[in-house]
């Protein structure tokens, strides 16, 4: 009952922040310096509060594989969509589109402030080293595959995945935390304090940038034929997650944290990549904006039902 009323708190700050979006009151301008507030100061604090001590254990190491290759299912389930239409309706650009927004997971402003406190620690755990997988593909991996720059060796293309990498926040922090778990090293306790008292806006602040970065003003003549995708990608997912809930050889607690995770929505990176290679990023866009209010949907009646 209380991580159902947790969840609710959620979703009512997710409206507060359309609602905020919609009639004006907070500038769209600000939204940028406040996603850099919660990936580089709130998120890594209530990654280490809600860490601390934690036992590192051989199961972990399954979840960033389960990350990395529920990336590359998604890329193939794309390509399967969409070749032979592509070919069909003389769409080219299709297949690549697909590949880069069907695939991927918003960890770090979605799934992690969105279970903290639901999960357990060790749950908790096992969706920072999911997202170290899912982070390969999401920050250049699938652009890699799905866009062929001719100008762009993949020695260089390596270097501009291993360069995103290097810059996450999120990276860094687990890297961190699992480098004091493998010591069995506990911060000293004005260091927690400090991470506490910043962590606890956390969750707040990274509900509230999820209402304000959603954009319901849709051109419905462009999405309505990419409604399939978005329904096989949640139909795909469904099926990864029900695969790693009944056939994974680990704890409970860390099939439920990925069972929960597969329903995240689509990274912000999509769209970036998508504008990167020169392709229709405005649909993207809305894509991913409905991808989080069905995330929403879904991560509410799946903490329900675990």
């Amino acid at each position: 009952m209380n991580a159902l009323a947790d969840v609710l708190a959620y979703v009512a700050v997710i409206v507060i922040g359309q609602i905020l979006r919609l009639n004006g009151t907070f500038p769209r301008d600000a939204v940028r310096p406040m996603n850099m507030l919660v990936l580089y100061v709130t998120l890594p604090c209530s990654v280490i509060v809600f860490l601390s001590g934690v036992k590192l254990s051989s199961d972990l190491l399954i979840p960033f594989f389960v990350g990395l290759l529920s990336n590359w299912a998604l890329i193939a389930l794309a390509v399967l969509l969409t070749r032979r239409e592509a070919e069909r309706r003389g769409e080219p650009n299709l297949v690549p589109f697909s590949m880069l927004n069907l695939s991927g997971y918003n960890i770090g402003t979605f799934a992690m402030p969105f279970t903290m406190g639901i999960v357990s620690p060790v749950g908790f755990l096992s969706i920072c080293l999911f997202d170290v997988g899912n982070a390969v593909m999401v920050t250049g991996g699938t652009y890699a595959i799905a866009v062929r720059d001719e100008k762009a060796g993949w020695r260089e293309r390596l270097r501009s995945i291993g360069m995103r990498l290097l810059s996450s926040s999120c990276l860094w922090t687990y890297a961190f935390v699992l480098a004091l778990a493998f010591m069995e090293v506990v911060l000293p306790r004005p260091i927690l304090h400090f991470c506490e008292v910043v962590g606890k806006a956390n969750p707040f602040l990274a509900m509230l940038l999820i209402g304000l970065s959603v954009n319901l003003r849709i051109d419905w003549a462009k999405f309505r034929p990419l409604v399939k995708l978005l329904v096989w990608r949640y139909v795909g997912n469904a099926a990864l997650a029900a695969l790693a809930f009944f056939f994974l050889p680990v704890a409970e607690e860390i099939r439920k944290a990925l069972v929960l995770v597969l329903m995240a929505p689509m990274p912000a990176m999509g769209v970036i990549f998508t504008m990167k290679a020169k392709l229709d990023w405005e649909t993207a866009a809305n894509l991913n904006s409905v991808s989080v209010i069905v995330s929403v949907l879904l991560m509410t009646a799946t903490i329900v039902f675990l």
